[in-house]
């Protein structure tokens, strides 16, 4: 999959100069870089599902195919049953 020039996530609480200073980094070079959507837990040796709002498309695949199946799996990851919470 391959990741927007800047992490949209680090700007989304962000105060309107953080953000500033941030999208003035961004605006240089930007770097296509693809990373695994499954990963495996370091302790536990489970397969877990690695997604981001920055994920523009998969590795394979066009546009639409991409969006469709990165809509599928969010929806699979933040369905209730497969989220945990804590205080």
């Amino acid at each position: 999959m391959r990741f927007a020039a800047f992490d949209q996530t680090a700007t989304d609480r962000a105060t309107e100069a953080a953000r500033k200073a941030l999208e003035d980094v961004s605006i240089g070079t930007i770097y296509e870089v693809a990373h695994p959507v499954v990963r495996v837990h370091p302790e536990t040796g489970e397969r877990m599902l690695s997604l981001g709002r920055s994920v523009q498309n998969f590795v394979g695949l066009q546009r639409y195919p991409s969006q469709r199946l990165f809509e599928l799996l969010q929806s699979y990851l933040t369905a209730p049953q497969n989220t945990l919470c804590w205080n």
